[in-house]
């Protein structure tokens, strides 16, 4: 019995040292495996990685109802592209919050595709839009300076552009807001939340990332596109009318204007998908009161790939910043928008 007792110790013994040996190997790896991503997360990189740095280091939780922010005065490498913030939190020059004598200012609400994922601050729609507005040979009647600021913020939503203006912007001044709306502007309003660990772990946002991309590559083209189609039909839709009609509520008791521009979805824009939701949400604005501008016969004959960022990502790259810059450009002109 006694030796019976003493096998069985060194047998337990033997199996917690194998135990142990086994969890500080894994630990060894895991943190292995974080180092090696931190140094060269680049090379792995996806969409869906530097989403998660932007949002741990560009963004803050919000107490009100926006419920994320963009950091003031934050850089970050983002596509290989800067992206930095300046003292009120947006992606733009430094202005004065009291607006200058004679300047026409046009605050830019959006998502990603506004504020210029992967695209140099320079070539974004809205800098493009405001070299486009101050060329010498524009007359704006009293006004000698044209200010497009940027206040797009990435994920935001419909919901969220109207209590950015209602808590925010409206402090600034603005003369007119121009509205870049998508089809993502139904969804339901995503909050993300990190802990210290999944705020940081590189080892974590990969394997998250590539958990997302293989659910995705799971779900069939038709599928994805019927999905978001749903988002125009449903309580999701009855949403977007209501933000919307506050949204112009608010703006008309402030006497500001309202510039509704329609961005299409740019990762299917070979064969579009989505015509009855942009004729759905031109209607709306019309309803209300305002000429919408669709942007997506701007686009006509273009291949996406000569549009997209890296030529397969789902954000505009430069060149069709810039068409959507001429186009806006072109429609505030023509209807005399500014005066």
């Amino acid at each position: 019995m006694r030796k019976f007792k003493k096998a069985l110790t060194k047998l337990r013994k033997k199996n917690l040292s194998q135990i142990s040996f086994i969890v500080l190997a894994l630990i060894a790896g895991l943190v292995a495996a974080e180092a090696v991503l931190r140094t060269w997360y680049s090379q792995f990189s996806n969409s869906d990685i530097e989403f998660w740095r932007y949002k741990t280091s560009l963004q803050r939780i919000s107490s009100d109802p926006r419920g994320f922010v963009q950091r003031p005065l934050s850089a970050l490498s983002i596509q290989g592209v800067s992206i930095q913030t300046n003292s009120y939190g947006f992606r733009n020059r430094e202005f004065n919050i009291k607006k200058p004598k004679n300047t026409y200012r046009i605050f830019v609400l959006g998502n990603s595709n506004i504020l210029g994922w992967g695209v140099p601050e320079s070539k974004t729609l809205t800098r493009l839009l405001d070299q486009r507005l101050n060329l010498p040979n524009h007359r704006w009647r009293r006004f000698k300076n044209i200010e497009i600021i940027n206040a797009a913020v990435a994920d935001y939503r419909l919901e969220q552009q109207l209590f950015s203006f209602l808590i925010e912007l409206s402090k600034y001044e603005p003369d007119s807001i121009l509205l870049g709306l998508s089809i993502e502007d139904a969804r339901t309003v995503t909050q993300h939340r990190f802990n210290p660990l999944t705020r940081t772990s590189y080892l974590l946002a990969f394997v998250r990332a590539w958990g997302t991309s293989l659910v995705s590559a799971l779900k069939s083209e038709a599928s994805r596109i019927a999905e978001t189609r749903s988002l125009f039909a449903n309580q999701s839709w009855l949403k977007f009318r209501s933000n919307s009609a506050e949204l112009v509520h608010e703006l008309r008791n402030r006497r500001i204007k309202l510039l509704p521009v329609i961005l299409p979805d740019f990762s299917s824009l070979d064969s579009y998908p989505y015509n009855e939701v942009h004729w759905k949400i031109a209607s709306l604005y019309t309803e209300l009161g305002y000429y919408p501008l669709d942007l997506l016969p701007r686009f006509k004959g273009i291949k996406s790939s000569q549009l997209r960022i890296n030529g397969r990502e789902s954000y505009p790259n430069e060149n069709a910043h810039r068409i959507m810059a001429d186009g806006i450009a072109e429609w505030i002109e023509k209807r005399g928008l500014i005066r």
